[in-house]
């Protein structure tokens, strides 16, 4: 068992490339014994979203996973996480918003994962909102898997070109149903979900704030008539 997905999961590494610009993102394809049933050990494992860095320009989204299963590289006892399927909606309240690219290289398994993304709405148009979008990734070694902790699997980069706000608020379903998360063995499972909003882009100022640029405004005309009023009277 534990050769055979040994051998699927280096083919598949190597037709993730591809993966990224088709339209599913196959788990199936490396875990054919792919069975679905429960989180194996401890809590219910959580995959959650969090805000990262943001400027004026870009908004930067975490796609994060706990878990508490262990990795014990042992025949009789491995619940180490060897692969994710995250299917994910995302919602902006503004135009002009672009999904630029999907960062996998500071992840906490970017040494260990190989990944793939694939925007399955509006035809791949990465500028068009709702979007449903996969994010998924395979392990590159199967001995023990990933656990326990808390890892960062991608950060996802939009580019703004006003104040916005993009939100997480569900997974949807497809063609292997909503998330996943699987073992060594391959057992397949549903972790809860955390959505979150994050906002950023370019500074404008609030009325108040405005309202205080303009009194300051009025301050210097009436600092610069003063200063030539009084050298108009010194020169009298």
């Amino acid at each position: 068992m534990r050769r055979r997905l040994v051998f699927l999961v280096i083919f598949g590494l190597l037709a993730l490339p591809i993966l990224g610009q088709a339209e599913e993102f196959d788990l199936e394809t490396y875990f054919p014994d792919l069975t679905l049933g429960y989180d194996p050990e401890g809590d219910l494992d959580t995959v959650y979203v969090a805000c990262g860095t943001s400027s004026a320009t870009e908004i930067t989204l975490q796609i994060r996973m706990k878990t508490d299963n262990d990795a014990v590289s042992d025949f009789s006892h491995d619940n180490g996480i060897v692969a994710f399927y995250i299917p994910i909606v995302i919602t902006t309240d503004a135009p002009g918003v672009i999904l630029d690219s999907v960062d996998f290289s500071g992840s906490n398994l970017s040494p260990y994962f190989g990944t793939g993304v694939n925007i399955v709405s509006g035809g791949g148009n990465p500028s068009i909102f709702p979007m449903q979008l996969i994010v998924g990734g395979i392990a590159s070694n199967l001995t023990g898997g990933v656990g326990p902790g808390d890892f960062l699997l991608a950060s996802l980069i939009f580019t703004v070109s006003e104040p916005t706000t993009i939100c997480v608020p569900a997974p949807f379903s497809y063609y292997l149903g909503d998330l996943l998360l699987v073992t060594e063995f391959a057992n397949g499972y549903t972790p809860a979900f955390v959505s979150a909003c994050c906002s950023g882009g370019p500074v404008v100022p609030t009325l108040t704030e405005w309202g205080l640029i303009f009194f300051g405004f009025l301050l210097l005309i009436g600092l610069v008539w003063y200063v030539r009023n009084r050298r108009v009277a010194a020169r009298v």
